[in-house]
């Protein structure tokens, strides 16, 4: 490597470490201070109590927030399976669309096949006579 672009990028790491007053590696950074009021929403810090759980609250309150949870999401999946019937009635009218497109191009090349091998009339003059069409 160029020694230029060395010191430049150990300048670089110098002086934003000054500029944190840490190490720039997350691993060796110290984990932030619970205690401390300013860093309550910092990433990272230790839990509280390893192992520790949380008492869970029974009471009317939670209950109806979960029976209200527990109704939006059985609206919700309603609506996905409304969403899921309407895409399947989709995909098929599309593939029907598709048979009959194809089975109509079919019976028209056949026609044109069947009007392109007609053999031609003549007439008395030994010239082809163009019939209309019928």
């Amino acid at each position: 490597p160029d020694k230029a672009l060395v010191s430049l990028s150990y300048n670089w790491w110098v002086g934003r470490r000054k500029q944190l007053a840490m190490p720039l590696v997350r691993a060796l950074r110290p984990a932030p201070d619970p205690e401390d009021a300013d860093v309550v929403c910092v990433a990272f810090r230790p839990r509280v109590a390893e192992g520790a759980r949380r008492m869970r609250s029974n009471n009317k309150k939670t209950f109806t927030l979960l029976s209200q949870l527990h109704a939006e999401f059985k609206r919700l999946a309603t609506l996905l399976e409304l969403v899921s019937r309407r895409e399947r009635l989709k995909l098929e009218l599309h593939r029907s669309a598709g048979d009959y497109t194809e089975g109509a191009h079919r019976t028209l090349i056949g026609r044109l096949g069947r009007i392109a091998h007609r053999p031609p009339a003549y007439d008395e003059g030994g010239l082809v006579a163009h019939k209309p069409a019928p």
